[in-house]
């Protein structure tokens, strides 16, 4: 055969293998073994004795895959990349140069080469003992003609004499033709892999939230449920799939799946708007039902909307939660509205002695005088009856509290988390709160303190029922020989004509202007004032109208308590 004819057969030959290698580098999807397949194509294509890979990696080329017959080196057993350092995007490398220009080198001996002197094939040889002849070196462009990697081959061999040869044009060409392959492939790679990675964290996001999440075609039905939406539907969530979500919503309804039926969710599935429910049911396999909060979210596709997402929540716990406190608010309202009552009665049933008093002496003087008499015996005896119910009443009110060393922040801080519970407070109204760490403790009966506070605490929220903005302020410290509360709010304030009834009995300025608001019973501030002033604690007020209120309580720090015998005292006519 003509050395022409060989050369185009065999070229022909060589083409043939090209495409076929193209085939098989589209379909590897291990990047890795990829790399290693187009290195190992590409010195059989140029029958080279040795080659290098690199990617490019933050403006640096990394070293992915190395080859060498002659030191006897493969990506299996032979030479590590592993700890070879990166290579600068710069001309002091051929490698570098041409990821940095996207030049194809060709170069039949880096020793005797005027156009480029590369110092790093001399000093790979004087570590490995090798000696490096011809170059070729192909930058790997991508479609938008970013080098992404560098295809390095190294010593051309004559497929006779097994001498070093250069690089012709035809390996020239078709290198080029690899490479432009190869880039395609390794793209791919990486775009198949970051979607794998992308779908195992989105699945690990799924299978970890706390929320059932599920998603809905354009029709409703359901294209993917996570664990917690299975668990609480009691489902199993392959079978979730392709269910219409008209089933967890409106079992019993006689309406079709995707009319809408005036159902949000379908809103957000077919009109493409968010909707935010808390006032709905799901609906569990077994035929019982829970109470959610859920957001729907429309899937647009362009400007249609294609289904949409459903994160909800079962709130049944909260509901429950929110049941009792109210049911302990209302029972706390109660309890201080009696306690307070209870303190005004026997205050009453105290001052009852003095007249009583008088019947009972006129009533035996006239019992001795008049004898005949059998009225006056029965007024004596009903009289005497009754100061025995009133001393009973009064040796079960002056029965002493213990007493113990309270820490007032601790107080402060239990009062508030308890105002917390209340979702209204906790997200509409802003908290400054500033405890000093120096406040001491003070020795008195936990309940009386934390009344005090409470009735501060809760008349500081309602004043700002019709309020905006919604700030509360508490602020303790410590001054010499007093423990100092304050109480800021910004509510409504009190008139000045007002201040003088403040501490009145049944006397209150709690009112409501949208008449929604709760109306005060007049008794908290009466009662803080009866807890504190036997133990020459000081209230002081300062208030301005729209403006808002502060409380402020000073605090004897050596003892403070309750002893309800002294409260009565202070009530009597003389006291």
């Amino acid at each position: 055969m003509a050395p022409d004819n060989q050369r185009d057969s065999e070229l022909r030959g060589r083409l043939r293998r090209l495409n076929e290698i193209g085939v098989a580098l589209s379909l590897e999807h291990d990047l890795t073994a990829l790399l290693d397949r187009i290195l190992t194509e590409a010195r059989r294509f140029t029958r080279a004795d040795a080659g290098t890979l690199y990617l490019v990696h933050d403006n640096e080329l990394t070293f992915e895959v190395a080859h060498n017959d002659s030191l006897d080196t493969s990506a299996e057993d032979g030479l590590k990349t592993d700890d070879i350092p990166p290579v600068p995007i710069s001309g002091n490398s051929a490698s570098g140069y041409a990821a940095m220009t996207g030049e194809v080198l060709n170069i039949a001996d880096v020793y005797d080469n005027p156009k480029h002197q590369f110092g790093t094939p001399k000093t790979y040889d004087q570590m490995t003992g090798y000696h490096t002849k011809s170059m070729l070196v192909v930058p790997m462009e991508d479609h938008e003609k970013r080098v992404i990697g560098v295809l390095q081959l190294i010593n051309a061999l004559d497929p006779d004499s097994r001498e070093t040869v250069s690089f012709s044009s035809d390996d020239e060409e078709l290198t080029v033709s690899l490479a432009s392959q190869a880039s395609v492939a390794v793209n791919n790679v990486r775009l198949i892999e970051e979607t794998r990675r992308l779908n195992r964290r989105n699945q690990m996001i799924l299978n970890t939230a706390g929320e059932g999440i599920f998603g809905l075609d354009s029709d409703g039905g359901l294209t993917f449920a996570n664990p917690a939406a299975a668990d609480m539907l009691g489902w199993p969530a392959v079978e979730l799939v392709s269910q219409s979500h008209h089933q967890l919503c409106h079992p019993d309804s006689d309406t079709q799946p995707n009319s809408g039926c005036g159902c949000p969710i379908m809103a957000s599935c077919i009109q493409g708007v968010e909707e935010r429910r808390s006032d709905e049911v799901f609906w569990r396999r077994d035929g019982t039902s829970f109470p959610v909060d859920y957001v729907a979210t429309p899937i647009r596709e362009g400007d249609d909307p294609g289904g949409a997402v459903v994160v909800f929540r079962d709130v049944t716990d909260e509901r429950r939660a929110e049941d009792k406190r109210r049911s302990m608010e209302r029972h706390l309202i109660q309890s201080e509205r009696m306690a307070s009552v209870g303190i005004v009665t026997a205050g009453i049933v105290h001052n009852l002695r003095n007249p009583l008093s008088v019947v009972l002496g006129h009533s035996e003087l006239m019992q001795s005088e008049h004898p005949e008499i059998d009225d006056v015996g029965q007024i004596f005896s009903a009289a005497q009856q009754m100061a025995q119910m009133i001393e009973d009443v009064l040796a079960k009110s002056r029965q002493k509290k213990t007493r113990e060393d309270v820490r007032v922040n601790d107080l402060m801080q239990r009062e508030l988390d308890f105002l917390r519970a209340d979702q209204s407070f906790k997200h509409d109204v802003e908290q400054d709160i500033r405890l000093a760490p120096d406040v001491p403790a003070v020795e008195c009966a936990y309940s009386d303190l934390s009344q005090v506070v409470g009735n501060l605490l809760r008349n500081a929220v309602q004043a700002m029922h019709d309020q905006e903005p919604k700030k509360l302020s508490v602020v303790t410290e410590a001054i010499t020989g007093f423990v100092v509360i304050e109480v800021t709010d910004t509510g409504c304030g009190i008139a000045e004509s007002d201040m003088p009834k403040l501490f009145q009995p049944f006397f209150s300025g709690k009112t409501s202007k949208s008449g929604d608001g709760e109306e005060g019973t007049g008794l908290g501030l009466y009662t803080v004032q009866q807890l504190l002033k036997p133990y020459d604690a000081e209230v002081e007020v300062n208030s301005e109208l729209g403006v808002g209120t502060t409380f402020r309580v000073k605090i004897p720090a050596e003892t403070i308590g309750l002893d309800i015998g002294d409260v009565l005292d202070s009530l009597t006519p003389d006291g």
